[in-house]
């Protein structure tokens, strides 16, 4: 008789380790989601609260990547650009 087989306990036990391990990170992964979740809530909050403060303030902000040579503009930059192109004055303050 071959003495090399895992016996029914042996495959038992680590079958029962495993569904603990796989408990444990259903569990590591459900608290991952958690935080991601109140991370983008934060985000999205930071982001609506940095665009109110521009608008009221009537400023803007742009940002170059470099690496991509890409500009980004905030809405408010463009809206003032606008109305800056659209002003009476433009004229004057082109020169």
């Amino acid at each position: 008789m071959n003495n090399d087989k895992p016996t029914y306990e042996f495959l038992f036990q680590e079958n029962e380790l495993l569904k603990k391990q796989i408990e444990e990170l259903k569990t590591f992964a459900k608290k991952q989601d958690e935080e991601m979740i109140i991370a983008k809530e934060k985000a999205d909050w930071n982001e609506l609260n940095f665009k109110k403060v521009q608008e009221i303030a009537h400023i803007g902000s742009w940002y170059l990547d470099i690496a991509t040579n890409n500009v980004m503009w905030t809405d408010e930059l463009l809206k003032c650009i606008i109305l800056t192109l659209h002003c009476p004055c433009h004229h004057i303050l082109s020169i």
